[in-house]
């Protein structure tokens, strides 16, 4: 199967949205470049975030409907509200065990596929990817935030000052929160795969 298709995920009811920045040091370019180079190794990636608007099983739960109305659950990486609004991670230390359940020990990660930047957390969560698509700035979609809820619980406005990475629910009701740049452009998109999202330490 091909690339997952930009106007696809922007269509889709269902949707995850996290906000593309640095991540232990490097740039978005070489973190995409190292994800779709995983992704052909092991025809996946874990996308690590810390956001408690997209724990695994509120993801899991997006998936599960998206899929029942047949859509393909995505995520768009969109850029931030500017260069430096986005913060580096800092930390590359790499997660060794991924756990659908939190149950431990997990599933060991092999080398070359553990996700960088856990950091002193004890436990942090992974979306699953199989696909993953990056447009050049000339090609890039733009996305209003304004035009999207939260998926759990549903109809709260996003505000990604918050959170980077949120569950959200496409033609819900629109938000007053006033925001300084609403219209985001769409870096990149993935496809999730099953199991979809989990637990990494």
């Amino acid at each position: 199967m091909g690339n997952p298709s930009i106007e696809e995920a922007l269509d889709a009811k269902y949707l995850i949205v996290s906000i593309m920045g640095p991540h232990a040091h490097d740039t978005p370019d070489a973190i995409f470049d190292i994800k779709q180079r995983q992704i052909e190794t092991f025809h996946k990636c874990y996308w690590l975030h810390h956001s408690a608007y997209a724990k695994p099983e509120t993801v899991r739960m997006l998936c599960a409907e998206a899929r029942q109305i047949g859509q393909l659950p995505h995520c768009v990486l969109i850029t931030p509200s500017s260069p430096h609004a986005a913060r580096d991670t800092k930390s590359s230390a790499g997660a060794r065990e991924f756990s659908v359940d939190r149950i431990w020990p997990g599933e060991a990660i092999p080398e070359g596929l553990r996700p960088t930047g856990v950091g002193k957390r004890p436990v942090s969560y992974a979306l699953v990817f199989d696909r993953l698509a990056v447009f050049s700035k000339e090609k890039r979609l733009s996305l209003d935030l304004r035009e999207y809820s939260r998926f759990e619980p549903l109809g709260l406005a996003i505000d990604p000052r918050n959170h980077g990475t949120v569950c959200a629910v496409h033609e819900g009701p629109r938000s007053s929160i006033e925001l300084k740049t609403p219209v985001r452009n769409a870096w990149a998109v993935a496809r999730l795969t099953d199991p979809f999202a989990g637990f990494v330490r």
